[in-house]
This record gives structure tokens, sequence and C-alpha cells, in this order.
């Protein structure tokens, strides 16, 4: 998962990607949201990428993201968290009864590539996509330089 966050209008675009655990693209989605500020942006795609999870029937999950104080106030006691995130935490505790197995992984900017190309995509689109089977052509190249296999796209 990846956001970009604009601190005047507020606005939030998130970029997520699903991939099995051979590297197989399996469904990406690209929305937009409204947080006060970028560590909200960020808990609120952790959020979104649960949610997004448990909706597609996923059972044993490996989030991902660049936002190492989310990662941590997700792994750790919500209630030694920031008030202001707490509320989004509590659903994402709701959200995981959802799968068997879980873990919550900061991986470095630069390996979260796809995601962050969904997020502006979403701010340039201007609307939530969902993509199951086939990810959008200008993610492909991406994917495949990451080492992800993806089939033929469709858009």
């Amino acid at each position: 998962m990846d956001v970009a966050w604009d601190p005047i209008s507020k606005s939030v675009s998130i970029g997520m990607v699903v991939v099995d655990h051979n590297g197989q693209f399996l469904a990406c989605k690209s929305m937009l949201a409204q947080a006060n500020s970028a560590l909200m942006a960020e808990c609120l795609a952790c959020q979104e990428g649960c949610k997004f999870a448990s909706n597609r029937g996923y059972q044993m999950v490996s989030f991902e993201s660049n936002c190492l104080e989310a990662v941590k106030s997700t792994n750790g006691d919500i209630s030694r968290g920031k008030w202001e995130i707490y509320p989004i935490h509590s659903n994402i505790r709701d959200f995981l009864l959802a799968f068997r197995s879980y873990s919550w992984t900061w991986i470095r900017r630069i390996a979260n590539e796809a995601a962050d190309h969904l997020a502006e995509l979403a701010k340039s689109r201007m609307r939530n996509e969902v993509w199951a089977f086939r990810p959008p052509s200008s993610l492909t190249f991406i994917l495949n330089k990451d080492g992800l296999s993806c089939p033929p796209t469709n858009d």
C-alpha cells in the first residue's frame, strides 16, 4: 500500500497491489479519501488494504507499507498510539479477525513503486478503480521490473 497526501486539500490517493506467495499478480486498487495528516493517510491505506483483502476472501496475508510509523502502530498496542488514528486502528483490528494469519512489514520506498504508481493514478483519474486478474497497462512495466509476474493487460 502507498499514499499520496495533499496537506492543503487533505485529499488522499491510495494505491494497493495484491500478489500471491509466488509474486503472481492477483488484483490492485486505486482510491481516493480524505485525511487530516500524512500519518492518518497512511493508516487509512492500511485500513483499506485490510478491507480489500478481507472482501476478496484472502486468509493468509502479508501487508507492506513504506510508512514505518504506520507499520509500528499497527503492529503494536493501539492504545499507545496517536489519538487521531485510534479509530482507524480499531477498524484495522476488526478487519484482521477475518484472517487466519497476517503480518505487517515495513518496506523501503523503492520497493513500493507499484502501489505508489496506483496512488498517483487515483489522483490523476479522480476515481476509485479495481483491477482483478489483469493490472492496468501502465503498471505492467513496474511489476515486471520488480520481478513480479502478471498476465497481459486488457485496458
